[in-house]
């Protein structure tokens, strides 16, 4: 074979079809223009019948014309979601092309109300229909007077409907709103099963200037419902719809597969007995429950889970409840995804007894699919010797995909063991000597750049692997060797700098003493994970320079999303100009990079280095007492050729922020679709506006700190 004979050549046609059907769709195009080959492959039909383009950054107007012209008549199902980018002309024109269209889903895109009922009478075969409306009352009036759009729901089996509609600025709308009732679209479906709410995320003191009480006249159309599920919002108009919906769904004594209900108060809601029943007869066809943020005192007289055999998602994070008993769902043996967090009691001191970790125990070891666990958000003191939090993960022998815990329940063996014991785990690196374990560990004791390298590191974590795995997060590594997605936060960490809807605040961060002990050395140990994708770590007092992120950094070339906050603590930590070191470490795969660390340098170095994650798609960088320069800012973005989303929240001032973002959008907006800049002073009055308009995908996934872990996603 010549040099010049691509290997490609030799694959028959169908092989490369397969290949094509792994790839991003969004490259279609490119791949037409290879050779002819190729752009003949690239019109098979089943290329088409399923087209995601969700977040498909990159995909220009003339992009999607041209693969709605030549393959509309294909598509069957278009996902266009969080393609903001995109007129809503472009996207009216080239989605009406697909007549045999049975599900479209355009959350989070320019689409108006008149485009989307313009594509609804186009297109009467639609089945699943997900939208984003800034106006409900406009869209409401809209089908009403159009005979066409009434027709082309007839045949409507699932709904999503995110409400984007903004308060007034700078006006106190909760002095000024209009409550009306409105026939739905719900007139029209009579074969609705699934009903689904979005509203901005996060907490809000603000309330819309419209609020729709829904009138439901055909009531017989809810009768199907199998699923209705609300993120967690306080959205006024998004709550009152859905909840408005949510009680006539409970008249008609619906069965559901599916309920997602996050901050109901349930001593409070007015269908409280039927929505109880509606449950327990749900409970043995029951799927998915979400009852975060619930307050709901009582749970065991009001609904039991004996028979709920089928449940594989379980979500009772930050739940108020006066007493816990995790026994109760001991016969949900198919749970896959349970989320836990911050779930112990309304109030007081957030701690693991041995009681509530004994049922815990019990639960886990019934649960044997379980994959995705969350349990950050309570302290875990647990004595030397006794069972803990990682004890109890290890004893249900789970193979755990993903895992969130918390900071302080990763070295508590070390923190308990005698003083003979840590002799043995002192070891020698760079001539300096280091102890595990020890919580008043200073920096001078952690080896510098000069002394020691990260190679070293991981050449003793691979040579003394008996020594250091003595510890919690060792037996953990042992324990669940197929673990993707990790989150070690802090329970002392509570509030983020950035606050939906209000101006900055401190951040309150309160470590307790025992989150100490997980320290450099202990963090090395996350390499053995090979697979991980993605990795928070929020609050860790005990991490005193970048060498362990170097190591982790070498060791794990599959990491797509990294998250850090908060790591060591605030004059003493080197972490803060020695971070930029550990970046290059993850070039080979890194995607998403969120920083959230104060007096953090974001000087030419740190750019330079970000400049070599030649795979970066989303930064976001938040900083307090600290500036940043145009320059390094530019040149880094032109560095990075994938870039879409750059987000800086510093002290500069707002004159800089200003030229430097207006700059970026001017610059990159056309030449990549997709590309936003946020770029804005942290005292400033205008920040939560700001935050306002940050695109959904980015504010819930990026911008704001979240535990991601048995969440779901946008």
């Amino acid at each position: 074979m010549n040099m010049d004979d691509s290997v490609f050549n030799h694959l028959p046609d169908d092989i490369l079809l397969r290949i094509i059907l792994y790839l991003p769709q969004r490259w279609w195009y490119n791949l037409r223009q290879v050779n002819k080959r190729l752009n003949t492959i690239c019109m098979d039909k089943s290329i088409f019948r399923y087209s995601n383009f969700c977040c498909a950054f990159g995909l220009s107007e003339t992009m999607l014309a041209e693969y709605t012209r030549c393959g509309g008549h294909y598509v069957e199902t278009l996902n266009l979601n969080h393609c903001y980018w995109l007129t809503s002309t472009a996207l009216s024109t080239c989605v009406s092309r697909c007549r045999n269209l049975h599900h479209l889903f355009l959350l989070n895109t320019k689409i108006t109300v008149k485009g989307l009922c313009k594509i609804i009478s186009t297109i009467p075969g639609i089945q699943s229909l997900a939208v984003s409306v800034n106006d409900i009352l406009e869209f409401t009036r809209e089908i009403k007077s159009i005979e066409a759009v009434q027709t082309g729901l007839r045949n409507l089996e699932h709904f999503w409907i995110h409400f984007i509609e903004d308060p007034p600025h700078n006006v106190p709308t909760y002095l000024s709103f209009h409550v009306s009732q409105q026939t739905t679209l719900f007139e029209y479906c009579p074969s609705l099963q699934s009903f689904h709410v979005l509203g901005q995320p996060g907490s809000s003191y603000l309330i819309s200037k419209q609020l729709i009480q829904p009138l439901i006249i055909k009531k017989e159309h809810l009768k199907n419902l199998k699923v209705m599920s609300i993120n967690s919002t306080n959205d006024a108009t998004a709550r009152m719809f859905f909840f408005g919906i949510l009680m006539v769904a409970l008249e008609k004594g619906v069965q559901l597969q599916l309920l997602r209900v996050p901050g109901l108060s349930l001593n409070t809601f007015t269908r409280k007995k039927e929505f109880l029943q509606t449950l327990q007869t749900s409970m043995a066809n029951i799927e998915e429950l979400d009852f975060s943020k619930v307050h709901w005192d009582g749970l065991d007289n009001g609904l039991s889970f004996e028979c709920a055999s089928r449940l594989r998602s379980l979500n009772l994070s930050e739940m108020r409840e006066e007493k816990l008993d995790l026994s109760r769902f001991i016969a949900c043996s198919s749970l896959k995804s349970l989320n836990l967090r911050g779930k112990i009691q309304p109030l007081g001191y957030r701690i693991w007894t041995q009681e509530v970790l004994e049922s815990l125990r019990s639960l886990v070891t019934s649960c044997r699919h379980l994959q995705h666990l969350n349990l950050s958000g309570v302290h875990d003191h647990s004595p030397y010797g006794q069972q803990n939090i990682t004890s109890v993960i290890c004893a249900g022998n789970l193979r755990l995909k993903s895992l969130s815990l918390v900071t302080c329940g990763l070295a508590t063996d070390q923190s308990k063991q005698t003083k003979e014991q840590d002799a043995k785990l002192a070891i020698q690196i760079g001539n300096k000597r280091l102890r595990v374990g020890v919580p008043t560990l200073s920096s001078a004791a952690v080896p510098s750049t000069s002394s020691a390298t990260s190679s070293e590191v991981l050449e003793f974590v691979s040579t003394d692997k008996e020594t250091v795995a003595e510890g919690d997060l060792g037996r953990l590594v042992t324990g669940c060797p197929d673990l993707t997605h990790l989150e070690i936060i802090n329970v002392g960490f509570t509030n983020s700098v950035l606050h939906m809807y209000q101006n900055p605040k401190k951040s309150i961060y309160e470590p307790c003493k025992e989150s100490y002990d997980l320290n450099d050395l202990q963090i090395v140990l996350l390499s053995r994970w090979k697979n991980l994708q993605y990795l928070q770590l929020t609050g860790l007092p005990g991490v005193r320079s970048s060498h362990s992120l170097m190591v982790i950094g070498e060791a794990c070339q599959q990491l797509q999303k990294l998250s850090l906050a908060y790591l060591g603590l605030a004059g003493v930590s080197n972490i803060t100009s020695s971070l930029w070191k550990a970046l290059p470490c993850f070039k080979n795969s890194l995607k998403d990079l969120r920083i959230e660390q104060p007096n953090l340098k974001l000087d030419e170095c740190f750019f330079e280095s970000c400049q070599k994650l030649q795979c970066l798609e989303r930064l976001c960088v938040i900083s307090k007492n600290t500036t940043i320069k145009q320059d390094p800012i530019e040149k880094f973005v032109v560095e990075v050729p994938f870039l879409h989303m750059l987000h800086l929240f510093t002290d500069s001032p707002y004159n800089l922020c200003d030229k430097i973002q207006s700059s970026l959008m001017k610059r990159y907006v056309t030449v990549r679709p997709g590309f936003t800049a946020v770029i804005f002073p942290l005292q400033h009055d205008r920040l939560p506006q700001v935050l306002v308009d940050i695109q959904l995908n980015h504010l819930q996934e990026m911008t704001l700190l979240n535990s991601l872990v048995c969440s779901e996603k946008v």
